[in-house]
């Protein structure tokens, strides 16, 4: 039994450690800095700058309406880039921990539903799932929800367990820590609590008043936001939800719409790619094992948050969300589906066929994994971090005085800066060599009036170089 359970502990450190070396290869090379990061390493900035912390966090864009998460994703991406002293990819370096540690989560939590051998199985799904790799390298607010959702299922797990004030105070605080992570988890954890309110009955007054400031921590920067500007970021929440949703679409194309992008996001966890029929029969297993298994806290709580994150969806009318909006039922259905193993594996006397069945199974996950293994692109991505400092080590390689112009659509014009300050270039608008910067897919460019001649043009990893010579 202990020579067992030693062996669990070595695959379970080599799986989190081939996750981790896989998610690091070529890192700058697979990192793209968007809008999102620019917008991150602004505030960052600000913060260095002012000594002061954002009371807001990153914006939720409606039709027609905004609104704000809570700022705690700013605070904690500051560390590391505190640490890095600005640099872009440590924000990288942290998504790719949060992820890791989602994988060590997703063990011990699957651990305590089934047991450590059964738990291997989610952990190394989730750890070589090709999804999970790429999306770890776009770090946000949104690199948040999977740690969180590993903590609120383990501490709803705790709540059912123990009649101890803690945990009560620990899931509102959660509860209410995701209002700075993703606009849907509030709702959907309020509905995942009410299973478990008669745990909040009949306290006693002290215990209330620790709750409620257990719930009221997270908000406190916001409150005083709203405390001191006349327009609060409540008041744009009600506008956003009254104004700023979609209710054109009809509940049809929603359907569909969910359908497909369920179908689709649950195959790329699984195998690397959106194998529709594959993620909905995965999904369609998980509720129907979670509906029968309710009993067991976890998958009960789990099937409540699938069907909440669905339901929410539907009502939400957006036929055209994005795939992170599905992320809230990944762990869950990770959870759920260990149940039948587990029990088929349990079931089975006879030694031989425990053997037989072990390898199966084993066979199985190493299927997975080499699917997902040669569905990754180890290579460099075109506007990655690696292709914009190659881009600009070019213009500095120039030797010459030149004026660098960056003509790029809004998408694909951030994440320069830091570069540009790093590599020390100097754009001089009186030079008579002018650097743009285009896109690779444009083919023609308009020349600048005072050019006679182009004495440098270089495609490098999506980005075009054009130097014009007065």
């Amino acid at each position: 039994m202990k020579n067992k359970s030693k062996t669990i502990k070595i695959l379970l450190l080599i799986a989190l450690i081939l996750g981790t070396i896989i998610r690091s290869t070529n890192i700058e090379g697979k990192v793209s800095l968007g809008w999102d990061q620019e917008r991150d390493l602004q505030v960052f900035n600000e913060i260095s700058e002012t000594g002061k912390l954002p009371l807001l966090g990153p914006v939720v864009h409606g039709l027609e309406r905004i609104f704000y998460l809570g700022p705690l994703y700013y605070y904690i991406v500051s560390i590391p880039l505190l640490l890095s002293k600005g640099n872009p990819i440590s924000m990288a370096y942290l998504s790719i921990a949060l992820d890791v540690i989602t994988a060590l989560g997703i063990y011990f939590l699957a651990s305590k539903l089934t047991s450590k051998k059964t738990a291997i199985i989610p952990t190394a799904i989730w750890i070589f799932s090709t999804m999970n790799i790429t999306s770890s390298h776009t770090s946000w607010n949104v690199s948040l929800l999977n740690p969180w959702m590993i903590l609120f299922l383990a501490n709803l797990y705790q709540l059912s367990k123990s009649k101890e004030l803690k945990w009560k105070a620990s899931i509102l605080f959660l509860i209410s820590i995701s209002t700075s992570i993703h606009a849907l988890l509030l709702p959907i954890s309020i509905i995942s609590l009410l299973p478990h309110c008669k745990r909040f009955i009949k306290l006693k007054p002290k215990h209330y008043t620790i709750l409620a400031i257990s719930a009221l921590i997270p908000q406190i920067p916001l409150i005083i936001h709203d405390a001191t500007n006349p327009t609060t970021n409540t008041r744009m929440i009600i506008d956003y939800f009254r104004y700023g949703v979609e209710k054109n679409n009809t509940y049809i194309q929603v359907i569909q719409s969910i359908i497909t992008k369920t179908g689709q996001t649950i195959g790329r966890l699984i195998l690397g790619k959106p194998y529709t029929v594959l993620g909905l029969a995965t999904t369609l297993f998980a509720l129907l094992i979670g509906i029968k298994n309710r009993a067991t806290s976890i998958i009960k709580d789990s099937t409540i948050l699938i069907s909440t994150t669905l339901i929410l969806l539907l009502l939400y009318k957006d036929v055209l969300f994005a795939e992170y909006y599905l992320f809230p039922i990944l762990i869950p259905i990770l959870m759920i589906i260990t149940i039948p193993i587990h029990n088929y594996t349990e079931s089975i006397k006879n030694k031989k066929t425990k053997n037989l069945a072990t390898i199966t199974i084993s066979t199985i996950i190493i299927g997975i994994i080499l699917s997902n293994y040669f569905n990754y692109n180890f290579d460099t991505q075109p506007y990655s971090i690696k292709a914009k400092t190659q881009l600009l080590q070019e213009v500095k390689a120039l030797e010459y005085p030149i004026e660098l112009r960056i003509e790029l659509p809004q998408q694909r014009n951030t994440g320069f800066k830091y570069y540009i300050d790093e590599l020390k270039i100097n754009s001089n608008p009186k030079a008579n060599k002018k650097a743009y910067i285009f896109e690779s897919t444009k083919r023609s460019v308009d020349a600048p009036e005072e050019a006679r001649s182009i004495i440098h043009d270089k495609n490098i990893h999506g980005f075009r170089l054009v130097v014009f010579s007065n």
